[in-house]
């Protein structure tokens, strides 16, 4: 059999599965209109139709690679493009984000103290949260699995639960709250907690990350303009905001660690 010949019947056979499928819908829905709950087991979906496909091995392979592959891109272009010289200080800021209380609110105005411009602090902590988030929305249930980052998520989702109760509105105003809960500088809303908290909320995984992203980028960039704004017009020391945002930080994370104390004591 020729080439030409395979090629014609490959075409015949696709066409034949497709003909075949759409009688199947046309009785499907005459039975169904005819008062018959039964429905037809022709498959769904002819083996042509699916032009491009990807075997659930490659598709968690790229669900857990591409978050790392694009943070490896943006620190390779601010190494060798952006800031060659300074890149290791600031690679250093990025990775405090990670570590309780630093928060965007204490180290936008260290990054800014240190010499790096307002909106390349501003980016850079946004786009943690969105290679964060991208990250949990993929993989929630490989994280709920894993030995360490399991027991933290679980952690994550009791913190959650209390935060939910105390501030329903977020909860009610569903992707709306939880983009005001990254925007807002409450305490752990970077990419992973908020996460968490969406699908605490019962949000789709588009609706976490579009939530996240625009959250984190409008609260980073304020923050950064807001924090850059006192040093230009106002000649306050950005080094000094850090302190104070540190000890403000502090005060908060001892506070709300001492009453969880507490609580566990009266109610054991």
């Amino acid at each position: 059999m020729s080439r030409f010949e395979k090629e014609h019947k490959s075409i015949i056979l696709c066409f034949h599965a497709v003909m075949v499928q759409a009688t199947s819908m046309k009785e499907t829905g005459k039975d169904v209109a005819d008062g018959d709950g039964t429905e037809s087991t022709a498959p769904l979906t002819p083996p042509c139709v699916n032009i491009v496909y990807f075997s659930p091995l490659i598709d968690r392979a790229l669900k857990l690679s591409l978050p790392f592959i694009l943070c490896a891109v943006y620190l390779l272009f601010l190494k060798y493009i952006y800031i060659p010289d300074d890149f290791y200080q600031l690679g250093g800021l990025m990775l405090l984000y990670f570590l309780p209380p630093a928060g965007k609110e204490t180290l936008i105005p260290l990054g800014i103290a240190s010499g790096y411009s307002w909106y390349l602090m501003a980016i850079s902590l946004t786009v943690l949260d969105v290679l964060t988030c991208m990250f949990m929305v993929w993989n929630f249930d490989l994280v709920c699995k894993a030995p360490v980052f399991g027991t933290w998520t679980m952690m994550c989702m009791k913190a959650g639960r209390k935060f939910l109760k105390r501030f329903p509105w977020v909860r009610r105003l569903s992707v709306i709250g939880l983009g005001l809960f990254v925007l807002l500088p409450f305490q752990g809303s970077g990419g992973v907690a908020s996460s968490v908290l969406g699908k605490m909320i019962g949000l789709q995984s588009w609706y976490i990350f579009s939530a996240v992203s625009i959250g984190s980028f409008i609260g980073s960039i304020a923050l950064a303009l807001g924090f850059y704004s006192l040093e230009h017009y106002f000649d306050i020391d950005p080094f000094l905001l850090f302190i104070g945002a540190i000890i403000i930080a502090v005060i908060i994370f001892t506070y709300r660690y001492v009453s969880r104390e507490e609580k566990q004591v009266k109610n054991p």
